[in-house]
């Protein structure tokens, strides 16, 4: 559920301070505020924004007629300085035998889901965009998406250790209402889905089949 909404990014980052000052500051509770934070289009909450723009490894399509993730205010929390600044404090603290180029590096992989974090702690086990603030805020952007959907993908080689892979294109598939990608039905992504889905690979498999519809596909029945 939405508690902070446009322009309140400073108001979260300060009862994320005041939760350091408190002492009682744990990844559970981070993570629950990040999760409070609204992902709806700032600039398109008029409604005029019908369709989505999802990019990996690529540049956001048209930022000003696609609704983005890169236009709300979980991405300008996350995007933000000061929220950098505070992670790498809380990791800091709570690993004081690292050194500052290991934090910086932690602090990294811990916001954009390149390493799992236990307690503030690394694992060393890769996420691939599993885990971390800009997954719970990805995958709740995805939920929350109605109609259709534009997605662009660069460097396919490298795709499936992103969150676009691993928890975008999983929640648009099972849990939004999203009705196409890239001019695809959304009814037959979940067919092949669902056809694949006692398989290990299901996801890779479906995957890779949306990553070869160009954006500009007019085909409903592309393949």
């Amino acid at each position: 559920m939405e508690k902070y909404r446009y322009n309140e990014v400073e108001i979260v980052l300060n009862e994320i301070r005041d939760k350091i000052k408190s002492g009682e500051m744990t990844q559970e509770w981070l993570e629950n505020i990040v999760s409070q934070v609204s992902v709806v289009d700032d600039e398109g909450v008029s409604g005029k924004k019908t369709v989505s723009n999802f990019y990996s490894g690529a540049a956001a399509e048209d930022m000003s007629r696609y609704r983005t993730i890169g236009n709300t205010t979980a991405s300008d929390l996350l995007n933000s300085p000061d929220f950098f600044g505070i992670i790498k404090n809380i990791l800091s603290e709570v690993n004081p035998q690292a050194d500052k180029l290991t934090i910086e590096k932690w602090t990294y992989n811990y916001i954009n889901g390149t390493e799992i974090f236990e307690n503030f702690k690394p694992t060393g086990i890769e996420s691939k965009g599993t885990t971390g603030p800009w997954a719970i805020v990805s995958r709740n952007f995805a939920i929350d998406t109605t109609g259709d959907v534009i997605l662009r993908i660069g460097n396919i080689d490298d795709v499936i250790n992103r969150i676009w892979w691993n928890t975008e294109m999983p929640a648009l598939i099972t849990e939004s209402k999203a009705t196409s990608i890239n001019g695809v039905p959304m009814i037959n992504y979940r067919f092949l889905y669902n056809q694949f889905s006692n398989t290990d690979t299901a996801l890779d498999r479906i995957g890779y089949i949306i990553a070869t519809v160009p954006i500009d596909n007019t085909n409903p029945d592309y393949w």
